[in-house]
C-alpha cells in the first residue's frame, strides 16, 4: 500500500458529511462561501491525518495489537507539534513520531513530509512574487504572507527562490532546438549592472521568435560567443541550410560566427548601429540630421545597386566636406549592411531584419525586470535572474507576420550555401 495515495472510502466521506450538524442550514447561510470552504478544509485535514495515521500503522502495526510488523523494528514515540498545507493555509497539528529501534533515530514519515512542504506550484508562486515585485533584500517583507500561510521563513523563501530559479536556468540551458527550422539569429549584448551579457534570439520559418541562449561576456568576447553558438549547435540548432545572423559591428562576435558557422552564415550588420556610429563622428547637429536622413533613404532603396550607389554618394560627400572619420566609419563593413538587399529580400521583411531592434525591445524588458538589483554577488546569481527575466519576457515577443517572405529567404540562403559549396569544389579540382 502506498501511503501517498491513501484516500477515504465513500462510506467514510458520507459519514463525515452526515456529521455536520445541519448541512442544509449551512447552505442557506448568507456566508455560504466561507462556511463551505471551512468545511472543505476540514475534509482535507481529515484525509491528511488519516494518511499519516495509516503510514504509522504500516510501520508500527495497529495500536495495542499483539502481532508486530517489521519484526517490531518501529514503535510509536510520542508526538511533536507540526503543520500541514491545506490549499493556501497552514494547519497546525500534532504529528505522531516513530522510532527506528535499530538506529535509535526518528523514522521520517513520507506522508507528513509531502503534506508539510509547499508544492512545486506554491514554490513557483513564491519565486514569481519575488521576481516580479521586489529586490532580494526585501525577502522578509515578501515572505510575510508566506510565513503565515506556507510556513516559510525569510531564509526558506531565499532557498526556495534559488532552487526554483536554478531549475528555470537548467531547463533554459537544456532546451531542445532540433524541432524548429531557424532562418535567422539575432545577436546582441547588453549590460545588467556590472555584467555584460550576450543574448541570442532565433526566428523560425514560421516567424516565431524564441530566446535560444545567453552567455556572460568577459574580455575574451570571441571565445565566449563561440561557446554560446557551439552550445546551440549541440542542442540541435541546424545551420547547414544557411542562416542569417543579424548583429552589430562587434569584431569578437563576427569572429565567433565565422568560426562556428563558416560559409553557412550570411551576416547582416545592424543598419541602426552603423548609422549611429557614422553620426557619432560628426560634431554639428545640422550635419548629423542631414546625414541621418540620407542614410535612412539609402537603406530604404529597393535594390542592392540603388542602395550601394546612395551610400557611396554619401561617403564621397563626407570626404569632400572634411568628415573623413565619418566616411571611414561608413565604408567599414558597408557590404554587410546591405546583405538583405543583396539576397533580394522584400522590403517588408527587410525592415524587420536589418536592425537588432528586436533585441533592443527584449533588452528593455529585461532591464525593467532586473532594475531593482543593486549588484550581483556572483555569476550564478546573475544567470538565474536573467533566465527568470527571459522566461517572463519571451511570451511577449511578437512573431514576424511575413511567413511567405521568410520561406523565400530560407530558400535563398540554401542557394547561397550550394553556390559556395560548388565554388569550393571547383577550386579544389
Amino acid at each position: 500500500m502506498n501511503p501517498e495515495t491513501i484516500e477515504p472510502t465513500t462510506d467514510e466521506m458520507a459519514a463525515f458529511a452526515r456529521s455536520v450538524p445541519d448541512l442544509q442550514a449551512m447552505i442557506a447561510h448568507r456566508d455560504l462561501e466561507q462556511d463551505l470552504h471551512d468545511y472543505l478544509d476540514e475534509v482535507q485535514k481529515l484525509i491528511a491525518m488519516e494518511a499519516i495515521r495509516q503510514e504509522v500503522e504500516l510501520l508500527c502495526g495497529a495500536r495495542y495489537a499483539r502481532d508486530t510488523v517489521h519484526d517490531g523494528r518501529y514503535k510509536r514515540w510520542g508526538t511533536n507539534p507540526g503543520s500541514i498545507k491545506i490549499r493556501s493555509d497552514r494547519i497546525r497539528i500534532q504529528v505522531q513520531r516513530v522510532q527506528d529501534t535499530e538506529t535509535k533515530q526518528a523514522r521520517p514519515l513520507r506522508t507528513y513530509r509531502v503534506l508539510h512542504r509547499p508544492t512545486e506550484k506554491q514554490q513557483a508562486e513564491v519565486t514569481e512574487r519575488i521576481f516580479l515585485g521586489l529586490k532580494q533584500r526585501d525577502y522578509e517583507r515578501v515572505a510575510r504572507e508566506f510565513t503565515d500561510s506556507f510556513g516559510l521563513s525569510a531564509s526558506s523563501v531565499s532557498r526556495t527562490f534559488q532552487a526554483h530559479s536554478a531549475q528555470v536556468l537548467r531547463a533554459f540551458e537544456e532546451r531542445d532546438l532540433s524541432q524548429a527550422t531557424y532562418v535567422a539569429l539575432m545577436l546582441d549584448a547588453t549590460n545588467f549592472k556590472d555584467r555584460h551579457v550576450l543574448i541570442c534570439v532565433g526566428i523560425t520559418d514560421a516567424g516565431d521568435k524564441q530566446v535560444l541562449g545567453f552567455v556572460e561576456l568577459t574580455s575574451e568576447n570571441a571565445e565566449a560567443a563561440s561557446g554560446l553558438l557551439e552550445d546551440l549547435v549541440r542542442r540541435g540548432l541546424r545551420y547547414e541550410q544557411g542562416l542569417l545572423c543579424v548583429m552589430d559591428g562587434a569584431k569578437g562576435l563576427r569572429k565567433a560566427v565565422q568560426q562556428v558557422f563558416g560559409d553557412y552564415a550570411q551576416v547582416q550588420r545592424c543598419t541602426w548601429h552603423k548609422r549611429e556610429n557614422v553620426l557619432g563622428k560628426l560634431e554639428r547637429q545640422q550635419d548629423q540630421a542631414a546625414v541621418k536622413r540620407q542614410l535612412n533613404e539609402a537603406y530604404n532603396q529597393e535594390t542592392y545597386d540603388e542602395a550601394k550607389t546612395c551610400l557611396m554618394s554619401i561617403c564621397e560627400a563626407l570626404q569632400c566636406e572634411g568628415h573623413q572619420r565619418a566616411a571611414n566609419s561608413l565604408l567599414e563593413g558597408m557590404e554587410e549592411t546591405l546583405t538583405l538587399h543583396r539576397l533580394g529580400v522584400d522590403k517588408e521583411l527587410r525592415r524587420s531584419l536589418r536592425t537588432t531592434n528586436i533585441m533592443e525591445h527584449l533588452n528593455s524588458q529585461l532591464k525593467a525586470s532586473l532594475c531593482r538589483i543593486k549588484r550581483w554577488v556572483h555569476s550564478d546569481q546573475c544567470h538565474r535572474w536573467v533566465a527568470m527575466a527571459l522566461k517572463e519576457a519571451e511570451p511577449r515577443l511578437k512573431p514576424i507576420k511575413h511567413q511567405d517572405q521568410l520561406r523565400a529567404l530560407s530558400a535563398t540562403l540554401l542557394e547561397q550555401v550550394q553556390k559556395q559549396q560548388l565554388k569550393s569544389t571547383s577550386n579544389w579540382l
